[in-house]
């Protein structure tokens, strides 16, 4: 994680068969980061046009108090709100094609801190599709329908929450991506390696998605919505697959305690 001692820039991650040299990435890497920027620079300054621009259409939020917004309503948010600084204290980029997601820890009004997860897509230029935060100290290390695109995302998040319940290690090892990465509740973060070692010996007694809504972009889905752990604790979540050949991959999760809900547990 990079940390800046001025005002700065930025950070739920893709897939695939996609393998730039080390250049391009860090190209790439550095588009990203500059519409990051502009995010920041937009909220920060009220700039409507500039969020107009930046936010895809099928774009949602979820901050740091449990509240959800597409793109209208972000939009009409920013008519009247206003922070008096925003400041991104360190930031990782993971790229996989046309996605991009911007993970770490930022600072609004001088003393809230936040974990963040922001999903960028690339269609004429990079537009942020999906963001999360929510509060964290930053000490830990740094996400049924009609249509049948959703259905099928919304079959492999199943298999991934099975995949937890039953420590069904090979079943989590297929719908993880490679470049798999997850922040939780705690504010830990692990890649997907981490993940599978953690599942063999962690267990949990319930896991249930309370609700759960899909946005499909192409190759690229998120999916948001409400589960409950245990039976008591009760989680935001925002997870991100992206379509490899005939199969969603999960490529980044990142969940938090409800603020609205009373948590106990920590792990």
């Amino acid at each position: 994680m990079r940390r800046f001692s001025t005002v700065s820039f930025v950070i739920a991650i893709a897939l695939l068969a996609v393998n730039p040299s080390s250049a391009q990435t860090s190209d790439v890497k550095g588009e990203v980061v500059k519409v990051d920027e502009a995010y920041r620079l937009a909220k920060l300054k009220q700039d409507l046009p500039a969020l107009e621009r930046i936010l895809a259409d099928g774009f949602n939020e979820t901050n740091q108090n449990g509240n959800s917004r597409n793109k209208s309503e972000t939009i009409d948010l920013w008519k009247s709100f206003s922070i008096s600084s925003l400041t991104t204290d360190r930031y990782d980029v993971d790229i996989a094609g046309d996605t991009a997601v911007v993970r770490g820890c930022q600072t609004e009004n001088r003393s809230e801190t936040m974990l963040f997860a922001r999903t960028y897509v690339k269609r004429r230029g990079w537009q942020l599709l999906s963001s999360a935060q929510y509060r964290d100290e930053c000490k830990g290390r740094a996400p049924g329908t009609s249509d049948p695109q959703a259905n099928e995302v919304l079959k492999a998040d199943e298999i991934y929450r099975v995949a937890k319940l039953r420590r069904d290690i090979p079943g989590l090892n297929q719908v993880l991506a490679d470049v798999f990465t997850e922040t939780n509740q705690n504010g830990n973060t692990r890649n997907k390696a981490e993940t599978l070692d953690l599942w063999k010996s962690f267990s949990i007694s319930s896991l249930t998605t309370d609700s759960a809504e899909v946005r499909v972009n192409g190759d690229t889905s998120i999916v948001v919505g409400t589960q409950t752990e245990n039976d008591y604790e009760h989680m935001l979540f925002t997870r991100v697959y992206v379509k490899t050949g005939n199969a969603w991959k999960l490529v980044s999760s990142f969940q938090y305690r409800d603020p609205r809900r009373t948590e106990i547990a920590f792990r």
